[in-house]
Parts: C-alpha cells; sequence; structure tokens
C-alpha cells in the first residue's frame, strides 16, 4: 500500500513545522525581554529620580553614595524599605524613607529648596555719653540753722579769675558759707556744697562731661567729697584740654 503522502510533500510539511516552531520561540523570547525592560528581573527594584538642581548632587540610598546628578535611575535594588538623602551645596538637604517593589518602577520628582542668605552683620555704634543739663532755675539758698557756726573757706587759684559763691562774686577770696546747701566755684569750676552736721563741708562734682581730679586723683561724676580740715586741690580738665585748678582750705 503506498503512503498517501510523498516523499517532497512531507519534506515541505517538516520544515513549515519547523519554522513555525522558531518563530514562536523568537517570540517569546522578545516578550521576555519587553517584560524585563519596563517591570524589571524578578527579585530587583528600580528607582528614577529627577532633581532640581540638576548637577553637584549628593544622592545617597541607605548612607551610601550612588550618583552625583539628575536624572537618576538606580537598578536592582533590593525591594523593601530604604532611606533616600539627597544634598547640594547652598541648599537644605532632603531625607525620606522610600518603598521600592519588585517589579514596579518608582519615579520622584525633588526641588531642593534654597537656603537663604545669611544678614549682614551690624557694628554697634556707641554714642558718645551726653553730659546732664544743669537745672535752669538753681533753688533759693537755705540758711543754716540757728545755733550752727557758718564755714569759712579760702579759695585760690588764678588771680585774674573771681571766686563764686551761690552765684555771687567774693573779691577776698574767704567764702563765708552760711546756707545749707548751694554753690562755690572759681571762674569756669563750680562745684555744689552742703553743710552737714558738725561743720562737715560735702563738695558735690557735677556731671558737666569734663574731667576731674582731687589732689590729683580721678574723681567720679556726681562724686560727694568730705571736707573738714586742711587743704584740698580740685582740677578739672575740659574736652578741648583747658585746665582749671583752685585750692580750698579751711
Amino acid at each position: 500500500m503506498l503512503d498517501p503522502m510523498s516523499s517532497p510533500r512531507r519534506a515541505r510539511a517538516s520544515a513549515l513545522l519547523a519554522a513555525m516552531v522558531a518563530l514562536s520561540a523568537s517570540a517569546c523570547e522578545s516578550l521576555q525581554k519587553l517584560r524585563v525592560y519596563f517591570r524589571g528581573e524578578p527579585g530587583a527594584a528600580r528607582l528614577r529620580l529627577d532633581i532640581v538642581p540638576a548637577v553637584g548632587l549628593t544622592i545617597a540610598i541607605d548612607g551610601r553614595v550612588v550618583g552625583t546628578a539628575s536624572p537618576f535611575e538606580g537598578e536592582d535594588l533590593a525591594p523593601g524599605a530604604h532611606k533616600l538623602s539627597i544634598a547640594a551645596p547652598d541648599h537644605f538637604t532632603f531625607t525620606v524613607p522610600i518603598e521600592i517593589e519588585s517589579g514596579t518602577p518608582l519615579k520622584l520628582r525633588v526641588a531642593l529648596r534654597r537656603v537663604p542668605p545669611e544678614p549682614p552683620t551690624r557694628l554697634k555704634v556707641t554714642q558718645p555719653r551726653e553730659p546732664k543739663t544743669q537745672p535752669e532755675e538753681t533753688p533759693k539758698p537755705v540758711a543754716l540753722p540757728a545755733g550752727v557756726t557758718a564755714v569759712s573757706l579760702t579759695i585760690a587759684g588764678d588771680p585774674s579769675t573771681n571766686a563764686l559763691l551761690d552765684g555771687e562774686v567774693v573779691p577776698s577770696k574767704i567764702l563765708k558759707i552760711d546756707h545749707v546747701t548751694g554753690e562755690l566755684g572759681m571762674g569756669r569750676l563750680r562745684v555744689g556744697y552742703r553743710v552737714g552736721a558738725g561743720g562737715m563741708l560735702e563738695l558735690r562734682i557735677p556731671d558737666d562731661g569734663t574731667q576731674w581730679f582731687r589732689d590729683g586723683e580721678p574723681v567720679d561724676p556726681d562724686a560727694r567729697l568730705s571736707f573738714y580740715r586742711g587743704k584740698t586741690r580740685l582740677q578739672q580738665i575740659q574736652p578741648n584740654g583747658e585746665t582749671q585748678t583752685v585750692f580750698l582750705a579751711r
């Protein structure tokens, strides 16, 4: 009995079957490549970052630096939780936890916030201390109580300068103080006074913007100097260097 399919026909059928098998295998291989490209290798994860600024970056995953520029693509990352950190000069560091799934690419866009410039340092300017202004009106002197002896005080200095007591010129240079409080001096040098118990004389140095010295020692403004017996020397130096000296004795 003869074979219904001749040898040439069997050969053509075998060749067609082999071509179909090869085409099917090629199609499966192409499909597998596409699946790997879009979904990644089984068990691996992918990360894509678009960052502003795009250069000068330090991209770190779990503390390990993995890139320095944008866009950044990280492949073959282990699926699961990671810590992403992005830093750039003059910008705040961006840190965030991320979760990457196997075969599913994670895409992030990050714009780093710029660090504001520091304000300029302001220099503190110290204004010169202005002297206290003296009151225009001086209260009227109060006479010493009855039974209290007036204080006699000799004042000496520049012979061409008049001695002053409570605003009055004293030509003799011998001051007879018969008030509780007042002012004495010579020329521009003037101090306040107060007569205390037992005839103790207290001299008050004004805060007038000048330098004062007693017997060569500096004296602070508003200082109160006790003077009972003996001699003392007061010296006043103006801001322009002009100096005036008086000697007091009692």
